[in-house]
């Protein structure tokens, strides 16, 4: 690698964090100082963009203490400490907390970038069924009645129609939802998708209960490629287990389609997930895929807030470049991609030969691979049309680069198979091209 190589302009990726600190329930002070040490080592590892979890301020789980003066002002107070801590900096950072606008109390993730905060993004679907209660402490986002608010001293914009551009990364615009937003048939998500975002970032508070984690695993995994996005998720740990409810801190990022990093779930120790998303890619898939941009017809008009990011100098990447990407690394996944690579060729094979009225097939066998797995296929494609497999004829047809090895190979695999076998000699056939071709043939091996 070069000595001096720029994650973004360089190499196209950007680095993506989330970030699941220690918390303790309405514990301001507590929560910031580790929301900080989260920044901090984020900070380190040259992370660009770094989310939290939803209300990760104060704690999701605070009930009706959210209505309290106190709180609030204390959630603020909480939030310049952060805005503080992210002077002189340029990683955007993405936190969760309860706010007041117009004596309403909106569930708000805050972007805060070198010392301001860019802008304020309130949740819209606010879950009311089961065991989650939100209608009772908090107003949706589409009963705001203003734009923009007044906070730690700066008009900073508010609402749910805000994309922030990152200068200097051409594919690099974010878009932010909170929890719920994400598990709705048209999440905000898909608007921002649709208008441009390639990073989208939920703050979510997601209690456990048995097969939920999966749940979420796909459906981070499924927007993210429907989108052709990255989709991160970052959800509250075990601290905020403090009724009746368990948090897992499942975190997930995902790139179109494939989970790139994913937390240790259920865990003790604060967890920070680092991954490398390639957004060169992302605008490549978007330029191929053409549905994408005529459903783009159908989106939204946002507020772009531009600001600056980091492009840092790297010596590793947070990603998995597989030197084999077309095939599983795991034994299972591998077995089972072959198997479905398999049965397609034989229900293609399958539809040609029945609607062309074939029953035989005829084809050459040198005991290579090739043609191993062309009469394994043919052979399957006689057992699914209940025709007998003496309607395959393997012929051998030795020439100059036969050896005795594969010549035989290609005996005891059609006696194997049960098959009809045949050998046609064709180095007369060989020699005639050759004469054609005005060449004598010696140490052709290419012919």
């Amino acid at each position: 690698m070069p000595e001096k190589l720029y994650l973004s302009k360089d190499l196209g990726f950007l680095r993506l964090g989330a970030a699941v600190p220690e918390l303790h329930v309405a514990n301001v002070d507590f929560n910031v100082a580790h929301i900080i040490q989260k920044i901090k080592e984020a900070r380190n590892e040259g992370v660009q963009v770094l989310a939290f979890p939803e209300m990760s301020i104060t704690g999701y789980t605070i009930g009706d203490l959210v209505q309290q003066q106190a709180l609030l002002l204390k959630a603020g107070e909480g939030l310049d400490k952060i805005r503080e801590e992210s002077n002189g900096s340029s990683m955007i950072v993405i936190v969760g907390l309860p706010l007041e606008v117009n004596q309403k109390i909106f569930n708000c993730a805050a972007v805060v970038n070198n010392g301001h905060i860019l802008g304020i993004i309130p949740k819209t679907l606010l879950p009311t069924y089961k065991e989650f209660y939100e209608d009772r402490w908090f107003t949706s986002s589409l009963d705001a009645d203003c734009d923009s608010v007044e906070i730690l001293g700066e008009c900073v914009p508010f609402g749910t129609d805000i994309l922030f551009k990152l200068r200097g990364i051409p594919a690099g615009l974010l878009g932010v939802e909170i929890c719920e937003d994400l598990w709705v048939p048209l999440s905000p998500h898909v608007h921002q998708a649709l208008s441009g975002a390639t990073i989208l970032v939920n703050p979510s508070a997601s209690n456990e209960f048995l097969g939920k984690a999966d749940w979420r695993r796909v459906m981070v995994s499924s927007e993210s490629g429907r989108c052709v996005a990255a989709y991160c998720y970052v959800s509250s740990g075990i601290g905020e287990s403090s009724n009746d409810l368990v948090y897992g801190g499942q975190t997930l990022i995902a790139e179109n389609g494939t989970v790139l990093g994913e937390s240790e779930r259920l865990s003790a120790n604060p967890q920070l997930i680092i991954t490398d998303i390639d957004l060169e890619r992302l605008v490549h898939d978007r330029r191929v895929v053409s549905s994408f941009h005529e459903s783009s017809r159908q989106q939204s008009a946002f507020r772009i807030i531009e600001t600056d990011t980091g492009d840092p100098m790297v010596e590793r990447l947070y990603r998995r470049l597989e030197s084999h990407p077309f095939i599983p690394a795991d034994p299972a996944e591998r077995a089972n991609r072959c198997r479905e690579i398999f049965s397609m060729q034989v229900a293609s094979l399958t539809k040609k030969l029945s609607g062309s009225g074939m029953s035989h097939l005829v084809l050459g066998v040198s005991g290579g691979l090739d043609s191993t797995l062309s009469l394994l296929v043919a052979v399957k494609t006689m057992d699914f049309l209940g025709l007998p497999r003496q309607n395959v004829h393997a012929c051998s047809l030795p020439a100059f680069g036969t050896t005795p090895r594969t010549k035989t190979n290609a005996r005891k695999l059609s006696q194997a198979l049960g098959v009809s076998f045949e050998q046609v000699d064709i180095r007369k056939s060989c020699r005639s091209h050759l004469k054609d071709l005005k060449h004598n043939g010696d140490g052709d091996i290419v012919f």
